[in-house]
């Protein structure tokens, strides 16, 4: 966390039971991320508090980089967008499952396993 937040790194923990089951889906873990967006960053400062989110994506869907290209599925089921201008794009977070030892890459992104790999501390 120290090496990569805030940044593209997704780490997964187990859940404690007093989570809504909307956040864990009924599997008792859940992905944090703190973000590295300046927009994302404010929203979280305005809101005082953690949000939830997910990729304005449709599943197996390439992301989008800009508003105007948000698929219509979603632009009319949501209350609310909020435009933080053109992303950067690329490949997404790496996801690691930490609540397995060693920790396991669940999805390869922009922090790369040697990265990953060179912070952990060796056995």
């Amino acid at each position: 966390m120290q090496a990569f937040w805030p940044g593209r790194l997704t780490l997964v923990f187990e859940a404690q039971q007093s989570l809504p089951h909307q956040l864990t889906a009924g599997r008792q873990k859940i992905g944090v991320r703190i973000p590295g967006h300046a927009v994302a960053v404010a929203l979280v400062k305005q809101v005082g508090s953690p949000i939830t989110g997910t990729s304005a994506n449709l599943s197996g869907h390439p992301g989008c980089h800009r508003v105007p290209d948000l698929d219509r599925q979603i632009t009319s089921q949501v209350d609310m967008i909020l435009d933080g201008g053109t992303l950067e794009g690329g490949a997404g977070s790496t996801v690691i499952d930490m609540t397995v030892d060693p920790p396991r890459i669940l999805r390869a992104g922009q922090v790369s396993t040697e990265e990953i790999w060179d912070c952990l501390p060796k056995k």
